[in-house]
């Protein structure tokens, strides 16, 4: 759990609001406000509507990702592809490591493809 979360065997709480929508049994908070249970995933307390609970993963960074979508913060990132997308991170630029980013067809930055 992160420190903005707590469940008890009825219920799950963020921020001190009672989730309405979760599984206890099955709720494990993610990092960076990323939560799941085996129904939906959840975002700064929301259900991420389209987001897959079974494959969903916390990349770092503000991207996520599941078998079907890659995200920036929750935003898809329409042409990125999930299976071979990947944070690059060069060891001379770490200021700009957390959106340095690719996939085998592009690369991002801020979740938006590099064009030059």
């Amino acid at each position: 759990m992160s420190n903005r979360s707590i469940k008890d065997k009825n219920n799950v709480y963020y921020q001190g609001k009672k989730f309405k929508e979760t599984d206890p049994k099955t709720f494990k908070a993610l990092g960076y406000n990323y939560f799941k249970d085996k129904n939906n995933v959840y975002y700064f307390g929301k259900i991420f509507e389209g987001a897959d609970p079974k494959t969903f993963e916390v990349l770092g960074y503000s991207y996520s990702k599941d078998k079907n979508n890659v995200y920036y913060y929750k935003e898809k990132i329409e042409e990125a592809d999930s299976e071979t997308f990947e944070i690059t991170i060069s060891p001379y630029d770490r200021l700009n490591a957390s959106h340095e980013t690719k996939d085998k067809n592009h690369k991002y930055h801020y979740g938006k493809i590099i064009t030059n």
